[in-house]
């Protein structure tokens, strides 16, 4: 560990990597698909570097769900890595490790049918990742620096709440190199993990997967499904409750660029976002009031902050690269304080700086749409 320095110029695959080690993730399951092929070098490097880290890679995205599931009921930190179509690979592991409250960290590569962005899997992953009523914590970065950040604290978020947290990045992301920072790991307000599985109450507690888990595994540990607490609130519907209570607690957050004095607001996430943002600054150098609201939690969705913006606003704009995801999310956070218009790229395209310069324009009233 001591030959990498804190501060280094990296690809953003090899540098989630090198935050998940750092944040003490154990197992890290993907399968090789670009980009993900290089996080899976990258951590074979890396690992032996690093207590605890195993230095295994699965066959397929099923088997990376089973060994996810299986590596967090455990008591270790884990993390899994694929594009949109490998989450759905893993979906029905994710409902049961969503069900369970097993903490992870997965990485979407969201990508077009071809080598190119895309941010078409935002249903996928902030409305319906599996069956059940279960969700996972959306984070969604602009670029390596904050994906790097958002990784180790994605570990620790996990572990306080007990569930999934997903960092949505996208395929151009995946390309992007930068220089990035890693800070340390955060441990503060996290409890033993009483609940892991560690095999049998009977049996001395393990090193390794179960190395926070003092005590062992007891009855309350394992779940058989079965509840004949008839006429009463069931075992099943106090877990929803308690989920869903979860999820409410967690805080939503949201960036705000230009916001204070702005006549329309943009609403974009990820790459899509950075794209905006020089345009968005040469614009308001010019007298322009326009300002952008970027999601950084995709779920829980930043409803009040947007709801708040809207009050102030004549117009809001939702740019996506897909055919319209996130808008629906920004049309029931206004809740027609505003109207609400959309701008996306579906199939792999982005667009310009050109581009986004007359669609903003556009939405100001100062030129017609380009076409």
């Amino acid at each position: 560990m001591n030959n990498v320095n804190d501060t280094m110029f990296m690809r953003a695959p090899e540098a989630l990597v090198e935050a998940s080690l750092r944040a003490g993730c154990q197992l890290f399951c993907a399968y090789p698909i670009t980009p993900v092929e290089d996080m899976a070098e990258y951590w074979i490097k890396r690992c032996g570097e690093f207590p605890g880290a195993l230095p295994h890679f699965t066959e397929s995205e099923l088997e990376g769900g089973a060994y996810m599931y299986g590596f967090g009921a455990s008591g270790g930190r884990v993390a899994f890595a694929s594009t949109g179509t490998g989450i759905s690979l893993i979906s029905e592991s994710l409902g049961w490790i969503m069900s369970a409250e097993v903490p992870c960290v997965v990485f979407n590569f969201p990508r077009a049918g071809g080598l190119s962005i895309s941010q078409a899997d935002y249903f996928q992953a902030t409305k319906a990742p599996s069956h059940g009523d279960e969700k996972m914590f959306v984070l969604a970065p602009m670029g390596t620096q904050e994906a790097v950040d958002l990784t180790m604290e994605a570990f620790y978020l996990a572990d306080l709440y007990r569930n999934p947290v997903m960092i949505m990045c996208d395929y151009t992301l995946g390309l992007t190199m930068e220089v990035v920072e890693f800070g340390p790991m955060k441990t503060e307000g996290l409890a033993p993990k009483d609940w892991a599985l560690t095999g049998d109450r009977n049996r001395p507690r393990r090193g390794g997967l179960a190395q926070s888990a003092p005590g062992g595994v007891t009855a309350a540990n394992v779940s058989t499904g079965v509840d004949e607490n008839f006429g009463t609130m069931s075992r099943g519907e106090r877990s929803a409750r308690k989920k869903a209570d979860k999820y409410r607690s967690f805080p939503p957050r949201a960036e705000l660029f230009e916001m204070d004095d702005a006549e329309i607001a943009v609403v974009a996430y990820g790459t899509m976002a950075r794209m905006i943002l020089p345009v968005l600054k040469d614009l308001r150098a010019k007298g322009n009031k326009i300002g952008m609201i970027r999601p950084i939690t995709l779920f829980p969705f930043p409803v009040d902050i947007i709801n708040d913006a809207a009050g102030r606003v004549n117009k809001v704009s939702v740019f996506e690269c897909n055919a319209g995801q996130m808008v629906e999310d920004v049309q029931r956070s206004v809740a027609g304080r505003a109207p609400v218009e959309f701008y996306g790229r579906p199939g792999g395209a982005a667009p310009t700086p050109q581009e986004i310069e007359a669609e903003l324009m556009r939405l100001l009233g100062k030129v017609e749409a380009l076409v």
